[in-house]
């Protein structure tokens, strides 16, 4: 027995070291207004750090605790941008997290977490590290007339300046069109003799 565990401790030993770190600048986002579906809310950015030896590559998904009762908020509702990037030791990247709730989406309460890790290690090596903020919010009940509206604004307001151009260039050619419609002005040109 002895000489089986001599002879195992001369072969290759591989040591598991968590040498990318992460760190979230941002614990708790507590949203304190109900939203109303159909709109769209920047959240507070996110600084996410490199606080371990070695580069890496980062991601950022929405994850979920086993234990709480509050609805989840389904991964689509939030963009998260950029999701992957690469970091040095000691150096962070800003994350804009924005959620987008659909018309339907139903009233009540809801959690997640914006959960930063690092994605590959070498060696096939699997460290779980992670850092996470906690994001809580209500929806508010709506009609779904207001939904639609607040839908409405919110793609106005993202495609700016065309959502004011494309529609008032559209009256125009309309307006000229039925201006020439019903004035039927006619040029007529003579040769002089």
């Amino acid at each position: 027995m002895l000489l089986a565990l001599a002879v195992a401790s001369l072969g290759p030993t591989r040591y598991a070291w968590a040498d990318p770190g992460v760190a979230i600048s941002t614990g708790r986002i507590d949203v304190t207004d109900s939203l109303a579906p159909g709109g769209r809310y920047h959240l507070p950015t996110l600084t996410v750090s490199n606080i371990g030896d070695r580069s890496a590559s980062y991601e950022v998904t929405i994850a979920y605790l086993n234990d709480d009762d509050r609805a989840r908020p389904p991964r689509s509702w939030f963009d998260v941008t950029p999701s992957e990037f690469e970091l040095m030791p000691g150096d962070a990247e800003a994350v804009a997290v924005s959620l987008t709730l659909p018309t339907g989406a139903d009233p009540g309460s809801y959690m997640a977490l914006i959960e930063a890790h690092p994605v590959a290690l070498r060696s096939g090596t699997t460290v779980v590290a992670a850092a996470a903020a906690r994001v809580e919010f209500s929806v508010k009940q709506s009609s779904w007339m207001a939904a639609w509206r607040l839908r409405a604004v919110r793609a106005i307001e993202e495609h700016e300046p065309w959502s004011y151009v494309v529609p008032t260039f559209a009256l125009g050619a309309l307006f000229v069109y039925s201006v020439r419609r019903r004035l039927r002005i006619r040029i007529e040109f003579e040769r002089r003799r």
